[in-house]
């Protein structure tokens, strides 16, 4: 089951940010370190989503905050420079509930998701991350990356 979840969220990443975001994107098969994707240079922020279900757990996405602001504004359709802090945030929340929405939507029924929450990088560096499957991966753009994730437990 979590092979099938992790092989429907890359799915799930690609179809979302190109349709909805207008990003094309790569997967990233190798696996690494956050800190191997992200430099230093810019803060990192992101959404996190519970999901329950045959399966519980949550599911995380991380961007560069510059990064955000030019999603956000391709998502809205509007000039990076009129992004509000709110905005860019909702953005994000709203990009990991539509992947997270479109991944379940590929399975088995019975999974049920909560609220997104926005995170800043201290946000995610404080959460605990123990699951029986606990799997991250990257995600490329043109010039960003993107990281996501997924923590499952057994029920």
């Amino acid at each position: 089951m979590a092979e099938e979840l992790m092989k429907a969220m890359k799915k799930a990443i690609s179809e979302v940010m190109d349709k909805m975001f207008f990003m094309p994107v790569q997967v990233n098969e190798k696996s690494g370190a956050l800190s191997d994707w992200f430099t230093c240079e810019e803060p990192i922020v992101g959404a996190t989503l519970d999901f329950t279900g045959p399966k519980m757990g949550f599911s995380y996405f991380l961007i560069p905050a510059g990064f955000a602001k030019e999603i956000s504004a391709n998502f809205l359709g509007s000039s990076e420079d009129s992004i509000s802090d709110k905005q860019e945030q909702d953005t994000l929340k709203e990009a990991l509930n539509m992947i997270v929405g479109f991944m379940f939507s590929q399975l088995e029924n019975g999974f049920k998701i909560g609220i997104p929450q926005y995170i800043k990088e201290s946000d995610f560096i404080a959460r605990h991350f123990e699951g029986d499957y606990n799997v991250s991966f990257s995600i490329e753009t043109n010039n960003n990356f993107i990281a996501a994730g997924l923590i499952i437990n057994s029920p």
